[in-house]
């Protein structure tokens, strides 16, 4: 901040000024706006001068969020729904590649735990069912553990970018989220695994998904050292319109493996299918997340 101050006073005639030093972000100076662009992350932000900070020369953050944007939760349901439909070219071949991943798994399990279901749901006994049911969760668990970074990075780099007004490309979502699994992937798991085991009585579950909504954001777009706290500290104030956007895929999260079992008896080509249209649901609901993390922590213009 002091040398942003020095560099005001140096060019006080000036329109704007460019600072450039290694492994930090560039920063524009433009009255009373200053533009950070981190070629690390290929982001740029638009911050009030008196409003921001940067820490350790890497990561910009509003103070409090005092200036932040609130756009209305239509707003954010058409974003999201736009940047969806802007970039298929990424998400129908990550939701396929995801939907043939876990169908491949499911019937495996269905083959193991279950067996007689694969000729006729109808005829499987209660225990086998919930023995399935269990089976499914844990393929579920475990697919979202190792893959569930690569898919949340790759759908919030996809909505950034629609959003500064770019076109993603499968290449550059997939490098931009390798190149951060390593640092998404513990925080990610201990969310999820929070989340999970709270549904197991539903509600608690529910207020632990909308309190770590932004998890996935912060760790590909800060250097936070402690994600989950500062997603629960974001998502304050805005749990409920979260809740209003994300309430029928709860639902249907918890009858999808129901409609497996039919599935199933249609064939393999079926259930891919399903399990592929159940995650581009999960991604237009991360690319939900996102927005509203953009939200809260971009200045109003």
């Amino acid at each position: 901040e002091r040398q942003i101050g020095q560099r005001r006073k140096m060019t006080r005639n000036a329109d704007y000024f460019r600072v450039t030093q290694p492994y930090s972000p560039v920063f524009t100076y433009q009255s009373t706006r200053l533009i950070a662009y981190s070629p690390k992350t290929q982001i740029e932000t638009v911050f009030i001068v008196d409003t921001w900070k940067a820490i350790n020369g890497h990561r910009l953050r509003m103070l409090d969020g005092l200036m932040a944007k609130k756009q209305s939760t239509l707003s954010v349901a058409l974003r999201a729904t736009g940047a969806m439909f802007s970039n298929l070219q990424v998400i129908l071949p990550l939701a396929g590649v995801l939907g043939t991943i876990v169908a491949a798994l499911d019937i495996a399990v269905m083959k193991i735990v279950a067996p007689a279901a694969m000729a006729s749901p109808t005829g499987v006994n209660q225990n086998d069912i919930i023995a399935l049911m269990f089976g499914w969760w844990g393929v579920i668990l475990v697919v979202e553990i190792v893959l569930g970074p690569i898919v949340a990075a790759m759908a919030i780099y996809t909505a950034r970018t629609h959003s500064h007004g770019g076109k993603a490309s499968l290449y550059k979502a997939a490098n931009f989220a390798m190149a951060r699994y390593g640092r998404i992937v513990k925080w990610h798991a201990a969310a999820w695994m929070t989340i999970q085991v709270g549904m197991i009585v539903l509600v608690p579950g529910i207020l632990f998904l909308l309190q770590y909504a932004f998890v996935d954001s912060i760790l590909c777009l800060e250097d936070e050292k402690w994600p989950l706290e500062r997603s629960s500290k974001l998502t304050k104030g805005r749990r409920g319109r979260i809740f209003a956007l994300v309430f029928l895929w709860l639902v249907v999260n918890q009858v999808v493996g129901f409609a497996e079992l039919a599935a199933i008896q249609m064939g393999f080509p079926t259930l891919v299918l399903l399990m592929s249209a159940t995650y581009v649901v999960n991604i237009w609901v991360t690319m939900v997340f996102y927005q509203f993390y953009e939200d809260r922590t971009q200045p109003s213009a």
